[in-house]
């Protein structure tokens, strides 16, 4: 199962998860509880690699337990008003998931201790930026929903790696073409529900991006040569824009457009 399969699972079982409960799997290694928690629970094994807390009330805690084969938390849906020290599970720690909480800002010393993330999901928060911070295997970050954040930081250290980024608002504001630069190595942007009305330079910008997604922005009208000039993208999604023009359909072939 690759990474983005297993976001997505886990974004589905964080949605659709309602009851009360507690409970472990032996066989997944799998903790979760949902529903009444305000701090972190005592109980959870050791053995965990994966620990479910989502759509609970847990606020700021001190220090997360020692978990040493935890590989995926969610915190998601808390009411977490600062980024939490995770140093416990620092060395094992790939999939983190804090989004829909209230935290302000990121912690440089907390987040460059997680050695090991791969995916870090912190949509919905009340971030007004990111640490620019070197990450050597952070591939997925996600950060829209961020009111606060009035444009994309320019990432020099952390865009190193990111293979994957997720931002955007409604009332987001130009991303700077230097901001782009800084990621050499994105293949996946989304920037849904940003109040774009142009598209992002980012042929120019990120020559191995592959895929884009600007789904319901503010988008009139797209270049004549769009198709022509497309680089190595394969998927661009523009569905609920208010397009009036379209350019030739006839160089779509390699290039799938969602409309």
């Amino acid at each position: 199962m690759t990474k983005q399969i297993l976001i997505t699972s886990l974004l589905l079982q964080i949605l659709t998860f309602t009851a009360v409960t507690a409970s472990y799997n032996n066989v997944t290694d799998e903790y979760v509880h949902h529903g009444n928690l305000v701090t972190i629970p005592s109980d959870i094994p050791r053995t965990a690699r994966k620990v479910l807390l989502a759509s609970n009330a847990i606020a700021d805690f001190d220090i997360f337990p020692i978990l040493p084969l935890l590989v995926t938390l969610s915190l998601t849906n808390n009411r977490l008003s600062e980024f939490p020290d995770l140093s416990n599970v620092s060395d094992s720690l790939e999939l983190l998931f804090l989004g829909n909480n209230q935290i302000r800002s990121v912690d440089e010393a907390r987040l460059t201790a997680l050695t090991a993330l791969e995916s870090l999901i912190l949509s919905g928060n009340l971030l007004t930026t990111i640490p620019d911070v070197r990450m050597p295997n952070l591939a997925t970050l996600s950060i829209n929903r961020n009111e606060m954040m009035a444009t994309l930081p320019v990432l020099t250290l952390l865009g190193r790696t990111l293979i994957s980024l997720k931002l955007g608002h409604p009332d987001l504001g130009l991303v700077s073409l230097e901001s782009l630069k800084a990621l050499p190595h994105l293949r996946t942007l989304s920037m849904e529900r940003s109040g774009l009305s142009t598209l992002p330079n980012v042929v120019q910008a990120n020559p191995l991006l592959a895929n884009l997604f600007l789904r319901d922005n503010n988008i009139h009208q797209l270049p004549d040569d769009l198709f022509t000039n497309l680089g190595n993208i394969f998927r661009v999604d523009l569905r609920d824009n208010d397009l009036q023009h379209l350019p030739d359909v006839c160089y779509i072939q390699r290039n799938p457009l969602s409309l």
